[in-house]
């Protein structure tokens, strides 16, 4: 047989003791290509004799030297899933894995201790920050007709679901906390924290404000002395490019003065959201500043962000910019008198003009 494959890093997540954990994941495929086969005219996809997909979880030292290793293949079916949806590790080397309907966790030579029924468990799988395990899931209540999500915290010890804490309509991806934080969670442009035992999480800072796309961080963690650090990943150009950039918590009176302009919105479009980071990093003059006004809207109430843009805007604390194509009032905002007409300074600047 003819094998061949490839190995890909499909997690990052640093240890309470300092150490990094490092998820590999390894496809082999195999073939039985006959003497005369010219890939020119076949594809050796027809002579496919098998594939083996194999998972490495990896303990490593602030050295890179591997401190623990379990490797693990054929888990759904020592787990006894249908499929493995995502596979995690606790400090303890605990296993955890799941698929849409459950939630299997196994001792660290994969025999399985228990599992825990669910609906529509399609989140990642989450170390929170007291060492437990938590799990979004998503969830619709027939009763109210409305939809939401969730983070599900494991308790190994029970053997069953422990404390459960609502999410915002948008909390698709939640991320191990720290200091003060069980777990974090990104909503909308934001990157929020929860503390145990509350009913709402913390606003800590916003990737579009520090001009990162969200969608480029692979893996980000708050350091001991408050400062976040985050890995990208661009993709844009014709070669992929990897940063390190820190985020320090800063007074913004010490910056170099600019003006602030506030951008208000129901939802942030991907192409807008990379014209604005454009924008902040070349301008010496002016800085947006993204409100996502989405970020607030609820399972129960998803108008709950446009009530609070109204009532700020009711209080005189008008955005700058509204954004026309995420389902704001335009019109009713225009019929009281709330938008400037922009075309007397088209008509007076001379690089513009109305034929402009």
């Amino acid at each position: 047989d003819s094998p061949e494959g490839s190995v890909d890093i499909s997690g990052l997540r640093a240890g309470a003791d300092g150490s990094l954990w490092v998820t590999e994941n390894m496809y082999i495929y195999t073939y039985d290509l006959p003497e005369d086969f010219d890939e020119t005219t076949d594809s050796k996809w027809n002579y496919q004799t098998g594939e083996t997909n194999t998972m490495f979880v990896r303990k490593l030292d602030k050295t890179g030297a591997e401190l623990d290793r379990f490797t693990m293949e054929n888990i759904a079916e020592k787990a006894g899933l249908d499929f493995s949806y995502s596979t995690i590790v606790d400090d303890a080397g605990t296993i955890y894995t799941n698929s849409e309907t459950k939630v299997a966790v196994l001792d660290r030579d994969m025999n399985l201790l228990f599992s825990l029924d669910g609906k529509d468990m399609y989140g990642e799988m989450v170390i929170l920050g007291d060492g437990t395990v938590g799990m979004r899931q998503s969830y619709y209540d027939e009763e109210t007709q409305t939809s939401g999500s969730r983070l599900q915290v494991i308790d190994v010890t029970a053997k069953a679901w422990g404390a459960s804490y609502e999410l915002s309509q948008y909390a698709y991806e939640v991320y191990t906390g720290g200091g003060d934080y069980l777990f974090y969670y990104r909503n909308g442009t934001s990157v929020y924290g929860r503390k145990a035992g509350s009913e709402e999480g913390e606003k800590v800072f916003s990737w579009i404000n520090a001009n990162i796309d969200q969608d480029q961080v692979q893996f980000f963690t708050f350091l001991s002395d408050g400062r976040v650090a985050a890995l990208t990943r661009d993709w844009s150009g014709e070669t992929v490019k990897y940063e390190i950039a820190t985020l320090t918590p800063t007074d913004a009176s010490t910056l170099p003065p600019k003006t602030t302009l506030t951008y208000a919105c129901m939802g942030l479009g991907y192409d807008v959201r990379n014209k604005i980071i454009e924008f902040n990093k070349t301008s010496d003059l002016y800085q947006i500043e993204v409100q996502d006004y989405a970020e607030y809207n609820t399972g129960e109430d998803n108008t709950a962000g446009l009530t609070k843009l109204n009532t700020e805007i009711l209080a005189g604390r008008v955005p700058d910019i509204l954004d026309a194509n995420s389902n704001m009032p335009i019109s009713q905002y225009s019929s009281k008198g709330l938008l400037e007409d922009l075309w007397p300074y088209i008509e007076n600047d001379p690089e513009l003009g109305r034929e402009g």
